[in-house]
């Protein structure tokens, strides 16, 4: 099955609005997927020493490794996902060394909790052929042919 961006605004409201009362983690994962057009896998693991510095001030840029390429990114974040990551910090209570997405295991969240958790969200949407890979799509159709679809979060 081939996954497919998610074209409609209203859904992606309803989408982050269902899944940010679900949790906070999963409303702040589906933002952060909409917003950098990273891949899940280089979402979950990260932390807040890698969006912070240690005044507690955001960095100029978000530097990761990407998991698949082995290829160094660097991500300005937008306004817009700058202000969910410190309201989410907050309610969350979050140190300078704990992961964003945290599972309840120890460690963070997974692939397969991930993709659980948004495809649970998409099927009460009715959003179609919806995988993780759909938020990085709706990311790039974002940039080139409608440019406010992302800026409904």
């Amino acid at each position: 099955m081939t996954v497919e961006p998610i074209r409609d605004k209203t859904k992606i409201k309803q989408m982050y609005q269902y899944l940010n009362g679900k949790d906070l983690k999963y409303g702040l994962l589906f933002k952060f997927g909409l917003n950098t057009g990273l891949r899940i896998s280089d979402i979950l693991p990260l932390k807040v020493k890698d969006i912070f510095n240690t005044n507690g001030e955001f960095r100029d840029y978000l530097v990761i490794k990407e998991k698949k390429t082995g290829k160094e990114k660097k991500i300005k974040l937008n306004n817009a996902l700058r202000k969910a990551i410190k309201i989410y910090i907050k309610n969350k209570n979050l140190s300078y060394e704990d992961y964003f997405f945290p599972s309840s295991k120890g460690g963070h969240i997974g692939r397969i909790q991930a993709y659980r958790v948004l495809k649970e969200a998409a099927n009460v949407i009715g959003i179609e052929n919806f995988g993780t890979h759909s938020l990085r799509k709706t990311w790039g159709i974002g940039l080139t042919k409608y440019p406010d679809i992302i800026s409904v979060l």
